[in-house]
């Protein structure tokens, strides 16, 4: 019934972000040089370059990697959301069946949106499959901090975040207004 809605991540946001980091690159790399320079200094420099250019690089390098092999962050489908996973190269499926309601918090600067599962979804999924300790604690800081086990960054992407929570909003209602339909026959 609906398309499916593809969203990349922000080639002229993430140009943006890398220029504001060069912003202290630069300098940094100016006064490394400085024959004067004592040595607390100069890990502060190497720090900064470290930091701030190493690291804008390395994210600008990643969005257009994966907007030249066309790899989208967000996959919305009439039924389900599919997140990439950098570091696993595929998508995390999350059907909205299992979905009780998105949320869109802000934490500090940055909107986010939430994805609040169905409470005994929680104790199955998370509670008692979790194999890693670290994996654990990070869930559960995440949900102490936020109410929410997963969150998915807004900022970055093509679209607003606004929009994204409304279709996702859409899309949770539509399947539970069909899931009433189909009870009630």
């Amino acid at each position: 019934m609906y398309d499916k809605i593809e969203i990349y991540h922000s080639i002229f946001k993430t140009t943006i972000l890398f220029v504001v980091a060069q912003l202290f690159t630069v300098p940094a790399i100016y006064f490394l040089f400085n024959p004067d320079l004592d040595f607390n200094k100069k890990i502060l420099f190497w720090s900064a370059i470290l930091l701030f250019g190493v690291t804008a690089l390395f994210v600008l390098g990643i969005a257009v990697y994966y907007r030249c092999r066309r790899i989208p962050y967000l996959i919305i489908y009439e039924d389900r959301l599919e997140i990439y996973v950098h570091l696993k190269r595929k998508y995390k499926v999350i059907p909205f069946s299992d979905v009780k309601s998105f949320r869109i918090i802000k934490i500090e600067r940055t909107k986010q949106i939430t994805i609040d599962f169905k409470p005994d979804l929680i104790h199955n999924k998370y509670q008692k499959n979790s194999k890693s300790k670290l994996k654990s604690a990070i869930l559960a800081f995440n949900y102490i901090t936020v109410g929410a086990f997963e969150t998915i960054p807004v900022d970055m992407l093509t679209m607003k975040g606004n929009d994204i929570y409304r279709i996702l909003n859409d899309r949770l209602q539509l399947l539970n207004l069909d899931e009433k339909k189909k009870l009630a026959e």
